[in-house]
């Protein structure tokens, strides 16, 4: 979820000036801005996925070339059958706007120093090489598909994170709006 910035918010009210609106009109908008910020209109799902963070890789073609496979179905299975387990079975793909804050803690590359490795779980020192972050995103996105959401054009906003760990994981927090 989000703030409105300063200059959204100048010209939402230059909008109600050019619009003309009414007070009352007026005062339903601020009521349904107040909605939205609501905490009791959102619910929040926390999965960790333990085991090295994957990321979306190339379709590789088999050995005989009659067809392509995805390497990273195993993860994809695995997160996605996390995330049913949370929701329950008689959940339904939603439709309404999805916010994801997850975080991609990878193996300590192997001759890293003592000291350097708590300054690494920490987040001092953080991940520069590969994978890229968008491809960590693409597979989390493509294993939530058809399970959290029909379409992954409902997700309005992700805060995605690489860090290192001696436990490498993926922490994932969806939180999305419920509708009354």
């Amino acid at each position: 979820m989000y703030h409105a910035t300063e200059t959204m918010l100048d010209l939402a009210e230059q909008t109600i000036a050019d619009l003309g609106l009414k007070e009352k009109d007026i005062a339903l908008i601020n009521e349904e801005y107040e909605q939205y910020h609501s905490e009791d209109n959102y619910k929040i799902i926390n999965v960790t996925y333990h085991g090295e963070p994957k990321a979306q890789p190339r379709a590789r073609a088999s050995s005989n070339l009659n067809h392509f496979y995805d390497p990273g179905k195993s993860f994809k299975l695995t997160l996605s059958e996390a995330i049913r387990a949370e929701l329950g079975h008689n959940f339904k793909p939603l439709d309404t706007e999805i916010y994801f804050t997850a975080r991609y803690y990878k193996p300590f590359p192997k001759s890293t120093p003592k000291k350097n490795q708590v300054l690494m779980e920490m987040g001092v020192i953080r991940p520069l090489g590969k994978p890229d972050l968008d491809n960590y995103e693409k597979l989390l996105y493509d294993s939530l598909l058809h399970v959290l959401y029909r379409d992954d054009s409902v997700v309005v906003a992700g805060d995605h994170q690489k860090f290192y760990s001696a436990k490498p994981r993926v922490e994932v927090e969806v939180k999305f709006r419920v509708r009354k």
